[in-house]
């Protein structure tokens, strides 16, 4: 199973999960990452741009899991992290024209499959980002 495919289980209406929350509960099966509950709740707070269309939470939650993975626990010095997560930044903003939920939304939100398109291709862009990186 892609990670594409375990995270869209997770963004399925069914289960209740929004962008963020999906994204990083199918990054956490997907990589056998065993976050807490904690975090895994705490990662809400990105849900649409965190309420104001703003950074892309699915983006969020995959930068989230770069820093868990390259940060030495400061990120004013944190010089790879910093690096991984720009490169991610610019490798979702080529592909689909921005970072940020309000723009995103505005061009491939829709009501039956709400943000399912952002979600879906922003976790092959992670999976293929990581596989390059060789993590």
């Amino acid at each position: 199973m892609s990670l594409k495919e375990t995270v869209m289980k997770y963004y399925d209406k069914s289960m209740n999960y929004s962008c963020s929350e999906s994204m990083l509960h199918g990054l956490n099966e997907y990589y056998g990452l065993n976050l807490s509950e904690d975090l895994l709740k705490a990662c809400g707070a990105h849900s649409r741009g965190m309420y104001g269309g703003f950074a892309c939470g699915a983006l969020v939650s995959c930068a989230d899991v770069l820093a868990l993975k390259y940060s030495n626990g400061h990120a004013h010095d944190s010089k790879e992290m910093q690096e991984m997560i720009m490169k991610f930044n610019r490798i979702v903003k080529e592909d689909l024209s921005s970072g940020q939920c309000g723009e995103l939304r505005a061009k491939y939100y829709a009501p039956d499959l709400r943000c399912s398109l952002i979600v879906a291709r922003i976790a092959e862009l992670f999976e293929q980002f990581m596989n390059e990186v060789n993590v």
